[in-house]
């Protein structure tokens, strides 16, 4: 592939993902106009419990497709595809059969109605063959399709969900359903395309390439799970030990801060290429040049959370509803733990440019187990104001690990100049 065609695909992959992220933050304004923050604790709570139920229905099988797409020929790409059709249908039996097994417990431990649990069950099955849809068009370099689909999922969903809200008044249910239906609709779409390609097919499920994908995507399994623990078990905190309303006005507060992560992906992703090519050729000088680089990310990521965290206070009350106050301590906490993130960004490149994803795996991991004792510690005494600490500390681990990581396997622009030249001799 060419670098004008690289650099094009890349720019498409990312203002996708900057227009796909964009979507729901746009739609934020007008939901709490129209619903309460009790309500809004409710779409929290079930879009969590959604991300919980694809970690257990798609079992991480799109990254199975994705690893073995230039590994296998055409038939065997089917079978692949086909079974991990079939898994995601046997989990969602396996998830609808607890549900219904264990009906009156949760109901009344986690104050949720099973009946959504299992509509979102079905949602999610489809949602899955989604992914594995999305997976095939990024892996056979089909970027304009990738993002076309990737935004007219987020836009059937926002436009179905302001239609449910405002004109039917459905509520926090007419958001809710509106991500079922949406994603339902493009579920069967996709299925519909595999199928139509030639990549799934009954006659291609076999026991021997489903034993190939359990082995493969069983750890990513708990990586995903380690994953949404991060992303949503202060939801659920929040709303065991307060109320919906506290946790409506938190997800509120945090969403909005979390318009950071768009700028600081896509900073990531304009200067990534660069990195990765000085750290290739490693010319004379490199390590001043990778220097530059770290420092123009560092400033980058830093200067944007200051801007952001003076104007906040004046751009909240224009774009959110007055009954969902604004917290000025909890939103610098949340800004300086997203500005953590951002750092994160710039260092694990190194990390990945060397293919020492294990390490990232094995951090991920300690983190995931780091954040459950600081949540049950920090939510229970201090409320909405514990979780934003959680979310600093937990990422301020789970950076300075990954700092750790670089400098012990000498990656750093300072240890990459002695490394280069041990090389030489």
């Amino acid at each position: 592939m060419s670098k004008s065609r690289l650099y094009k695909t890349l720019f498409t992959y990312g203002a996708g993902e900057f227009l796909n992220k964009l979507i729901p933050f746009l739609l934020l304004p007008i939901l709490t106009h129209y619903l309460t923050p009790q309500e809004y604790g409710y779409i929290a709570i079930y879009m969590a419990v959604m991300s919980l139920l694809l970690v257990f229905i798609s079992l991480s099988l799109q990254s199975t497709i994705s690893v073995f797409y230039f590994k296998v020929d055409e038939d065997a790409l089917r079978d692949i595809v086909s079974s991990s059709i079939a898994l995601s249908f046997f989990s969602l039996v396996i998830m609808q059969t607890i549900l219904f097994a264990m009906n009156t417990l949760i109901e009344s431990y986690f104050n949720v109605d099973v009946n959504w649990l299992q509509i979102l069950s079905f949602s999610v099955f489809f949602q899955s063959i989604g992914l594995y849809y999305l997976t095939f068009l990024r892996m056979s370099n089909n970027a304009k399709y990738f993002v076309v689909f990737q935004i007219f999922l987020t836009l059937i969903n926002a436009s179905l969900s302001l239609f449910l809200v405002i004109a039917l008044e459905y509520s926090w249910q007419g958001r809710v359903l509106g991500v079922v239906i949406g994603t339902m609709t493009l579920g069967l779409f996709a299925l519909f395309q595999l199928v139509n390609k030639m990549l799934f097919t009954i006659n291609s499920i076999t026991k021997k390439t489903i034993i190939k994908n359990i082995k493969f995507s069983a750890p990513l399994v708990l990586h995903g799970f380690s994953s949404w623990i991060k992303s949503s078990l202060d939801k659920f905190l929040l709303m065991g030990y307060l109320t919906a309303s506290v946790t409506g006005e938190y997800t509120v507060i945090y969403q909005i801060c979390s318009v950071l992560l768009i700028f600081f992906m896509m900073l990531n992703q304009m200067l990534q290429p660069e990195l990765f090519k000085i750290l290739k050729d490693k010319k004379d000088g490199f390590e001043q040049r990778l220097t530059n680089y770290l420092k123009l990310l560092v400033i980058g990521v830093i200067f944007i959370s200051f801007l952001f965290y003076f104007i906040l206070p004046y751009l909240y009350p224009l774009i959110i509803n007055g009954r969902y106050e604004y917290n000025n301590n909890i939103a610098a906490i949340l800004i300086t733990a997203f500005c953590l993130q951002g750092l994160y960004f710039v260092v694990v490149n190194f990390l990945y440019f060397y293919e020492k994803t294990l390490s990232v795996g094995k951090v991920s991991l300690i983190n995931g187990v780091f954040h459950v004792f600081l949540a049950f510690l920090l939510i229970p005494r201090f409320g909405m104001e514990g979780a934003a600490w959680l979310a600093l500390l937990s990422l301020l681990q789970f950076t300075l690990s990954i700092c750790f990581v670089v400098y012990k396997n000498k990656l750093f622009p300072s240890q990459l100049k002695k490394r280069a030249k041990n090389e030489l001799y």
